[in-house]
């Protein structure tokens, strides 16, 4: 219990410490989000800084980190794999394609969804010993779980 109590707390205060000069650095950089015209309600929201998933790595990393030298890497890495892979889509996503492209608002849905599954299925092979007919039927469960969780705010915030 200890050791959850510290990942906890390394997480919590690496994300607080870092959440504030993190998101200067998203307004210097004029990160900022193009919200669809087509919700009226939402145009309050035009300009709220991208990539606040910064501050969530911020946070995750460190307790990885921490959390990998108590019970190894072999049964981390696949938490790395699937963090450090969905900060990409997200980085690519907010930062690089409107950036590429004027007036784009990222990654389109379904390359979108199709990388997601593409690292979700990698990190839950990584953490599998087993590969059978009924493990395949977990696997996918496990997969939309990931995908399920990892969309659910994004899709309640409104700003998609």
């Amino acid at each position: 219990m200890n050791d959850l109590l510290i990942a906890f707390l390394v997480s919590s205060v690496s994300a607080m410490v870092l959440a504030y000069p993190i998101y200067r650095g998203l307004i210097a950089l004029k990160s900022r989000q193009n919200v669809s015209q087509y919700v009226q309600e939402h145009a309050h929201k035009q300009g709220t800084p991208t990539m606040g998933g910064l501050i969530i790595l911020a946070g995750a990393l460190p307790c990885l980190a921490y959390w990998t030298s108590i019970d190894g890497l072999k049964t981390t890495f696949p938490t790395i794999v699937l963090v450090v892979g969905y900060a990409l889509i997200g980085f690519i996503d907010d930062f690089v394609l409107p950036r590429m492209k004027k007036g784009s608002r990222g990654i389109s849905w379904i390359p979108k969804l199709l990388m997601q599954i593409g690292i979700a299925g990698v990190a839950v092979w990584l953490s599998s010993d087993v590969f059978s007919l009924s493990a395949i039927t977990i696997y996918g469960l496990r997969i939309f779980l990931i995908l399920f969780f990892a969309n659910a705010y994004n899709f309640s915030d409104g700003l998609d």
